[in-house]
């Protein structure tokens, strides 16, 4: 039996947290991409929880200061969505630190077909 087969049925159960963790960003509401920033695609921003909110417009350079939680979203100079990250605390199950775990996936999408 492996980790995940615990999970495995209709019902779900309370999820183990991995011993190790580690920060990285991710991107989230793929749906919003292209929509313009408002009061209605503000609704979604909710459901994320996040400790702060930042919003890029244009090119502008963005600070590396990383605060867990928090969601970044940046818009083209037109004010609509062009993608909307968050900044998470992550499990590190055969992996170093975020960035590695960044990687690996990159590599795993790679091969799938």
């Amino acid at each position: 039996m492996n980790e995940l087969d615990q999970y495995l049925g209709c019902h779900g159960r309370p999820y183990q947290k991995c011993d190790r963790a580690g920060y990285t960003s991710m991107p989230v509401l793929h749906f919003l991409t292209g929509l313009p920033l408002n009061e209605l695609t503000m609704n979604y921003l909710e459901a994320l929880r996040p400790s702060a909110l930042r919003v890029v417009k244009g090119s502008h350079e963005i600070t590396c200061d990383a605060q867990c939680w928090r969601v970044t979203v940046y818009l083209k100079d037109d004010g609509t969505i062009e993608s909307i990250e968050q900044e998470v605390a992550v499990g590190l199950r055969h992996c170093e630190h975020g960035y590695d775990l960044s990687q690996q996936i990159k590599q795993l999408v790679k091969q799938v077909p």
